[in-house]
């Protein structure tokens, strides 16, 4: 009955965004409220929109949710990435976590950062090699196609980094972004990736969306 259950897509999906919600929803209260006595919260400075303490570390709720989503669509992971995936959002969660009780240097950021991405980046999955013609350019040499990739997913994440100053704007970008990539995946019937942008839609990003708007 459980392997039914994990091997069906429909039912599977709908228990992803139950799950994901119901964890989210049950543990950023605790965490916020652990923040507020131990005194944790993010005070307000040049880069941000708010003009009193808002709480931090949401991402510990975000980042349970996200590994207990690859534990039960790993049925679906033909490509084996899984793994690559869980031990690149611990690499960032933990960095992002340790900036959010001390303040972490900028190197240390895009040293761990791009640990991260080589995680990925020794999955046979990861694989860009052509432009298709984009301007101009098709094949691609070896190593400028990892530095290429470094760069852009380094660019990705720090782009999430500044536009975090302001309350509710990550959350709304991240649920337009991951609105689309569920779309696509699901026309392209890559579920794997498909749940997993499932669950870090709705049931995670508005959650977030809403307590910072409090």
């Amino acid at each position: 009955m459980l392997k039914e259950i994990m091997s069906n897509f429909t039912v599977l999906s709908l228990l992803i965004v139950i799950i994901s919600f119901l964890l989210v929803y049950t543990i950023i209260p605790k965490i916020y409220g652990i923040i507020k006595i131990r005194n944790l919260s993010d005070e307000p400075n040049n880069r941000s929109s708010h003009f009193c303490s808002t709480p931090t570390m949401a991402g510990v709720a975000f980042y349970i949710t996200i590994i207990m989503t690859l534990f039960f669509i790993k049925n679906f992971d033909v490509e084996n990435i899984g793994l690559n995936l869980i031990a690149a959002i611990t690499v960032v969660f933990i960095i992002g976590l340790k900036d959010d009780l001390v303040v972490t240097s900028p190197i240390a950021k895009l040293t761990m950062e791009t640990i991260a991405i080589i995680f990925l980046l020794v999955s046979n999955s990861m694989n860009f090699t052509t432009l298709n013609g984009f301007l101009g350019i098709h094949k691609l040499p070896e190593l400028l196609e990892y530095f290429g990739i470094i760069f852009i997913l380094l660019t990705i994440i720090n782009a999430f980094n500044f536009i975090d100053g302001i309350d509710g704007l990550a959350s709304t970008i991240a649920i337009v972004i991951f609105s689309v990539f569920s779309l696509i995946f699901y026309a392209c019937d890559l579920h794997f990736y498909f749940l997993v942008s499932l669950s870090m839609l709705l049931p995670k990003k508005r959650t977030t969306f809403c307590v910072n708007l409090r």
